[in-house]
């Protein structure tokens, strides 16, 4: 019994293990380098077609209507995955399976970042707190904390790009790529944020990702 159980436990380390340099590969196989491109700058948002696709996604049929191209890059602070089935928004968490958050710009400094604690939960927003000094004054008030930081409700059809989607850590400095859009099904819709300066309910970002780029 006691070797079934060292076998057992062998095996399960030994599954992690291969789990975890399979998933730093697809990693480096999807990397830019720092040198590439400043992280640093806030997203690219130029107007896009305002065009409306039906897709399915996970089994549900939206229609998805691209607002503007859009890409941001920063470092992860947290993310959320929703089960199929979280009560009250069945079909938003069927289409919509992750959210990442998000800093940049000049958040991305351990000098201040030391005083922000971030949070997420299945009220699908990012939440933080954070501790007063001269550190928020250097960085420009909560007002301009506030435009550096992003939730990002993520969405694709495309099997690829949910692999990839699935992978986003904590911690990881990742570059996505897609659209702004605005997502219509049955008598629901889910309308994304345009602007970086809002809060609360509708503050989110919804993109649907054509790409997802770690930097190393």
């Amino acid at each position: 019994m006691k070797k079934i159980i060292i076998s057992t436990i062998i095996l399960i380390v030994l599954v992690i293990i291969v789990n975890n340099v399979r998933i730093e590969n697809i990693k480096n196989n999807n990397s830019l380098s720092l040198k590439d491109t400043m992280f640093f700058d806030e997203p690219i948002q130029t107007k896009s077609s305002g065009e409306k696709e039906v897709l399915t996604v996970n089994g549900q049929e939206i229609t998805i209507q691209k607002l503007y191209n859009y890409e941001i890059s920063g470092k992860v602070v947290k993310t959320y995955t929703y089960k199929d089935y979280y009560t009250g928004n069945e079909v938003y968490n069927t289409i919509s399976k992750k959210d990442v958050g998000i800093i940049y710009g000049e958040l991305i400094n351990d000098e201040y970042l030391k005083n922000i604690k971030f949070s997420m939960n299945g009220g699908r927003n990012l939440r933080y707190t954070y501790k007063y000094g001269e550190w928020l004054s250097k960085l420009g008030g909560k007002e301009k904390l506030m435009t550096l930081c992003t939730n990002n409700h993520l969405i694709t059809d495309n099997s690829n790009i949910s692999k990839l989607i699935k992978y986003i850590s904590e911690g990881d400095y990742i570059k996505i790529s897609g659209y702004l859009v605005n997502v219509y099904w049955d008598n629901s819709y889910l309308k994304t944020s345009t602007t970086r300066d809002d809060d609360q309910n509708g503050a989110c970002e919804v993109i649907y990702v054509t790409d997802v780029k770690w930097y190393k």
